[in-house]
């Protein structure tokens, strides 16, 4: 008798320790894939926010490209025509 409480307790500890772990996992589970969705609306978040500055950056140089100062500064170069000798 004493043989069969022992195995009594015994499996009532571990069905509440497997229970309690199970619930750690759930718990764990649910938060992970929470911040898993909050670093995927981040990333979206961050790839048009660089699109935007892409395009921002492109009309920037641009403008600068078409510019009097920096034409006058860097001057385009003439292809020179080779002259036979």
């Amino acid at each position: 008798m004493q043989t069969f409480m022992k195995a009594d307790i015994f499996f009532f500890v571990t069905t509440i320790a497997v229970v309690v772990f199970t619930i750690a996992i759930v718990v764990f589970v649910i938060y992970l894939i929470g911040a898993v969705r909050k670093f995927d609306r981040l990333a979206d978040t961050a790839d048009a926010e660089l699109k935007g500055a892409g395009k921002d950056l492109h009309g920037i140089v641009t403008d600068v490209r078409e510019s009097r100062v920096f034409s006058f500064l860097f001057p385009r170069n003439k292809k020179r025509s080779r002259t036979a000798k």
